[in-house]
């Protein structure tokens, strides 16, 4: 789906697959963003979705990733070949209920780290070491094709 004329009429109109009743804010509001190739792509933490914006103010989602992690709360995003997204969770935060999640450019959700706990920011430094900055300090670790949990 695409629209242009802004990312209010693009949310009201396609909204995602769960969003949270008790915390829904139906224009949205986009929290981190990368550019990759000349476009914005933001994650919009209210209603976990990431979306891509081009030059001229076109706005298409590129996953719902509320239809796959429930209310996930995105808050981080990079990019690396893929989109790599860290979420806060729900409140009252609970140690180790944050992840990172590996998005394809065509959609696809794939969780690649788990146990961690609010996610506020996430690179990749020159060795491909994933930096993901949280509450009260930053981690490090290596992101493999088999590595699912945070050491």
């Amino acid at each position: 789906m695409e629209h242009g004329g802004g990312s209010e009429r693009l949310l009201k109109a396609h909204p995602v697959a769960n969003p949270n009743p008790g915390d829904f804010e139906p224009d949205g509001t986009w929290y981190s963003m990368v550019a990759v190739r000349g476009k914005l792509y933001a994650v919009e933490p209210n209603h976990g979705e990431l979306d891509v914006i081009s030059p001229d103010g076109m706005i298409r989602r590129v996953a719902d990733i509320s239809a796959t992690q429930g209310h996930f709360v995105p808050t981080a995003i990079t990019y690396h070949g893929n989109f790599y997204v860290g979420n806060l969770h729900t409140f009252s935060i609970q140690e180790g209920s944050s992840k990172i999640l590996k998005v394809t450019p065509s959609g696809q959700v794939e969780t690649v780290v788990t146990g961690l706990t609010t996610v506020l920011g996430v690179a990749f430094d020159a060795r491909v070491t994933c930096i993901s900055w949280r509450m009260p300090r930053e981690i490090h670790f290596r992101l493999r094709s088999q590595e699912r949990s945070c050491a």
